[in-house]
Parts: C-alpha cells; structure tokens; sequence
C-alpha cells in the first residue's frame, strides 16, 4: 500500500495554526528524500515564525543532502533570544539555569492599560539569563529572556552539522566538545565528530 497520496494532506499540515503540528509535519516530510514536493514545502518552512519549526525543518533538509538550513543548525548551538511582543512592563517568572518545557512561562509583560502578554518558552531547555529585570520598561522586540536548547536538540543539530557544517561553524560546535557544566557526554562525543567531519571536508574542498 503506497503512502503517497497522503502527501498532499502532510503539506497542508505544515501550515497548520498548531506549532506542533507543523513540527511533527516537517518531520515526516523528511522520511521521503525522493518527494520534491516534501523538499520544497520543508524549504518554505525555514520562514516558519517557530524556531522549532524551523529546526525541524532544517534537520529533515539534511536529508535531503540539502544545506539550507545550516544557520538555523548552529543557531540551535546558541542561546535563543525571545523577544517581547509588546510595549510594557516586565515581570520575570523563570530563573537562570532553569530547565522548562515548551510552553512554560517565562515572563509577562503588563500593558499601559493594564491587559497582560506572556511570554512562554518555544521548547525545552533551559534558561540562560534574563537581560530583563521585574519592573523593567521594555518595547516589542527587546530581548526578555535567553533560552538554551535541551541536550537532544543540541545532539540531533550537530549531527546535522556532522553532514553540512562549515569551517565557520567549528567555534560553535567545539563548544560542545569541552566539558560544560551539566552537559551528556554524548554532547561532547558528538561535537567531537562534527569538528573532525567538518575539517576533513575543509581538506578535500580547499577554497582557492
């Protein structure tokens, strides 16, 4: 029995108004690296406003033998920023070093008029500080809170990095190879060969 004429039904789904729904789509999108029409719709998904989306999506391209989505890899090696939304006051509700699931809260922001916006985490990790102090006067777009990936976030984007990460990349990724407080040790077994996959391909395709 074919699966394929699910497949359009799949790429709507990744225009789905739920995050987890378009995540587990771009997923399933990257078992099938023979469908064109699962390589494009991945590639629209690196617009997604979801950084998890987005990851996803970058990590089923790889699949494809497909690079486009190696800035979004390494910047799941780095502290994610979230952003306020709206003008307003800041009252921090997460500590440094916290770990969170997707969808806890890190913050709220009271509006001039009293009407509260949250700000909630976009998937599991943990927090790595918060520019923001309670009773801070922010505007939309300041940095409020500064979330790290959980480890296999980290783990599945330097294996992706194992296949299309670049010498410019290599600071990013050795992080991973020294010893950071808390961090799995497959973290730094991983990170070690990434660097080495990285290099060896610098040596073959020299840039003249």
């Amino acid at each position: 029995m074919t699966v394929q004429p699910w497949y359009p039904q799949i790429v709507r789904l990744a225009r789905h108004r739920l995050t987890i729904i378009r995540s587990t789509a771009a997923w399933v999108m990257g078992q099938d690296t023979s469908s064109q029409v699962f390589h494009r719709a991945l590639l629209e998904m690196l617009g997604d406003a979801e950084p998890i989306v987005r990851r996803n999506a970058a990590l089923a391209l790889v699949r494809f033998h497909d690079a486009a989505g190696r800035a979004e890899l390494v910047g799941t090696l780095l502290p994610y920023r979230i952003r306020a939304t709206v003008d307003g006051t800041v009252s921090i509700q997460s500590q440094t070093g916290q770990s969170v699931g997707s969808g806890a809260l890190l913050a709220r922001i009271t509006r001039q008029r009293g009407s509260e916006a949250e700000i909630r985490a976009p998937f599991p990790g943990q927090v790595e500080g918060t520019p923001q102090m309670t009773g801070s006067r922010v505007a939309a777009g300041d940095p409020v809170v500064a979330l790290t990936a959980d480890s296999q976030q980290i783990w599945e984007a330097l294996r992706g990095l194992y296949l299309v990460g670049r010498p410019e990349d290599l600071g990013d990724v050795e992080r991973y190879q020294r010893s950071l407080a808390g961090a799995p040790e497959r973290l730094q077994q991983q990170a070690a060969l990434t660097a080495r996959a990285i290099r060896s391909r610098a040596e073959q395709n020299p840039i003249h």
